[in-house]
């Protein structure tokens, strides 16, 4: 499969056209930004984790018979998907205070909502409720790339 023209570029992947014109080939970035692009940076190791995870998390919704874009993760950074029609929506869902939600509401980090409310994937070790997502890079607390693949393992994702 031949990768083509750029189609698309965001903050986190580039989508380029194929020879096939069904298919398309995603390609995931080591770019960073927070606070609505204020803040820009590189997490080395990102784009290859994100598309292991996005393709981890895939392929267990086509387990359970939900039908994805999915083809075939070419390497690390890429992966080739169906062509499809977007449907903008993004959902958010937080079972924890975190982030500027928290910030808003006045609340503390880390409260245990009694409903879920709408967020961006946050990830906290169980116990000790170090962070192990983006906040580390949004906050200057370091070892993003350790953070991540700390979660990769736990996921058993190799």
């Amino acid at each position: 499969m031949e990768k083509k023209e750029l189609l698309y570029e965001g903050k986190a992947k580039k989508v380029f056209t194929t020879n096939d014109p069904d298919v398309l080939i995603v390609s995931y970035k080591d770019d960073a930004t927070a606070f609505d692009g204020q803040k820009k940076g590189t997490i080395v190791g990102k784009g290859a984790i994100n598309n292991r995870m996005t393709n981890h998390v895939f392929k267990l919704l086509e387990k359970e018979g939900v039908p994805t874009h999915l083809i075939e993760e070419l390497n690390d950074r890429e992966t080739a998907v169906k062509k499809v029609e977007i449907v903008p929506l993004e959902v958010i869902i937080r079972n924890f205070s975190a982030g500027s939600f928290a910030k808003k509401m006045g609340m503390e980090e880390g409260i245990q909502l009694k409903q879920p409310t709408l967020d961006t994937c946050r990830l906290w070790d169980k116990e000790t409720h170090e962070k192990l997502d983006k906040d580390r890079f949004r906050r200057d607390l370091g070892n993003v790339e350790d953070a991540y693949n700390e979660v990769f393992k736990r996921l058993g994702i190799q």
